[in-house]
């Protein structure tokens, strides 16, 4: 398979090495006829993002090669990039990608092939390239990565340019990659912008006879809950609760993350008693021992916020698996050997806690 990494987003270790500068320059600056009859290779990038999550002042657009680093990805040289600001753009491609660019395919001997991923970041250097660990990666196309193929190039496989789409969504079930002119162009999706507003709502079923809260306690990357102080805390009345996350929690709360190729907070929610009618979460006090919880279909669901990564590999996992940075609410524990799987905003206000809902 062209461009052989795996990805299991928050799972897989990545490790980022530094961009160079583009080679190739936006087709808009070539005005002059060239006297040739070749016909230019062109691709063309837009830059797609939620409606004020993201200065575009600030955002530059390229094509940044990805290589394979035992199952790891890796950024390696910017091969084309424009000024910030720029929304839409045009990259006229070389004849042939570098020599430099080309790495034998591991499941094809005598294949050589350059991959490149559409990507949108934050040039924080101004170099005009991707510093991965430096720069804040707002975006990356998983599903039309740029490659070029010469050597033994497979029956069936195109020969020079081409978008390729590894089918990285059906994991194993993947198959051959799937080919399509250059000419089609791509989006850039801003899958690392934040996205800070969560619902939370549903039933409850109260206990104990006095007044409750709801509670959301960090974990830290060792798996410990912090129990002094609480991420946020939201009385609770009737049978019914409605809760808004709108901003970033503390950043006591949040912990470096490799895989994220940011800073993360993993978050779970709590029913607590209010024992000394303090109106508020007192853990020593308040913390039910059943450790009563929020489901969605009977299964316990977790809190996530994503800051901004400086990981292309993560960005182009969000892309993959259709998740933003910021708040989200998920089922599935991956030290059990479940997948995350992030709720919809239907599945998030429909929640419900009580004695039938415990974390285990």
């Amino acid at each position: 398979m062209i461009l052989g990494w795996t990805f299991s987003l928050l799972l897989v270790a990545c490790n980022g090495s530094d961009g160079g500068d583009t080679g190739v320059e936006d087709s808009s600056a070539d005005t002059e006829d060239s006297g040739t009859t070749d016909v230019a290779v062109e691709l063309g990038l837009v830059y797609s993002a939620p409606a004020g999550t993201q200065d575009a002042g600030s955002v530059s657009l390229g094509l940044v090669q990805t290589l394979d680093d035992g199952g790891a990805l890796v950024a390696g040289e910017t091969l084309a990039s424009a000024d910030p600001g720029v929304e839409s753009v045009t990259f006229t491609l070389p004849d042939e990608a570098p020599e430099a660019h080309l790495v034998e395919d591991p499941d094809h001997a005598g294949l050589w092939a350059a991959s490149y991923a559409a990507t949108a970041w934050v040039d924080t250097d101004f170099d005009n390239g991707l510093t991965e660990g430096t720069d804040v990666v707002l975006g990356a196309d998983s599903d039309a990565l740029l490659v070029f193929l010469t050597g033994e190039v497979p029956e069936g496989w195109p020969s020079g340019w081409s978008l390729v789409d590894n089918h990285f969504d059906l994991g194993d079930e993947a198959g051959d990659p799937t080919f399509s002119d250059v000419g089609e162009g791509t989006t850039v999706l801003g899958r690392g912008l934040l996205d800070l507003g969560l619902s939370l709502s549903g039933t409850y079923q109260s206990f104990g006879g006095q007044s409750q809260g709801l509670v959301g306690l960090a974990v830290d990357e060792e798996g410990d809950a912090d129990l002094d102080e609480a991420v946020f805390d939201f009385p609770l009345s009737g049978n019914t609760f409605d809760a808004s996350l709108s901003a970033a929690p503390d950043p006591g709360f949040q912990y470096y993350s490799a895989d994220a190729g940011g800073r993360i907070a993993v978050i779970g929610m709590v029913l607590y008693n209010d024992g000394d009618n303090s109106g508020h979460y007192t853990w020593f006090l308040e913390l039910d021992a059943d450790a009563h919880t929020a489901c969605q279909a009977g299964k316990p669901v977790g809190l996530l916020f994503m800051g901004q990564s400086t990981s292309l590999q993560a960005v182009l996992g969000l892309d993959i698996v259709g998740w933003q940075a910021g708040w989200m609410a998920f089922t599935g524990n991956p030290g059990a050997g479940e997948d995350l799987v992030r709720l919809t905003e239907t599945q998030t206000t429909s929640l419900a806690i009580g004695p039938a809902c415990t974390l285990e």
